[in-house]
């Protein structure tokens, strides 16, 4: 969801390799993220067939929100537990 937050869309081969995934496990978390309507994947047909990964509209806003809320968590770590060293 990261990368398809920051880019917006990515080629499926692309988006495998940064990922370090099969295709078949890749396409198995984009059918759950398509099926709650956070990505969808478009065929292009160029020189040869495309599969284009997008993120929807709802998807950009549920992760902007989901950012926002890990932010403020993080925020709440006191600094004394960063900088302690585990002895």
């Amino acid at each position: 969801m990261y990368l398809l937050f920051l880019k917006r869309k990515i080629g499926f081969l692309e988006l495998k390799q940064l990922l370090g995934l099969t295709p078949g496990n890749l396409d198995h978390h984009l059918r759950k993220l398509e099926e709650i309507g956070l990505v969808r994947n478009r065929r292009m047909i160029s020189w040869r067939p495309l599969v284009v990964v997008e993120i929807t509209s709802s998807g950009t806003e549920i992760f902007r929100e989901y950012i926002c809320r890990l932010k403020g968590l993080l925020e709440k770590i006191p600094e004394k537990l960063l900088t302690e060293q585990n002895e």
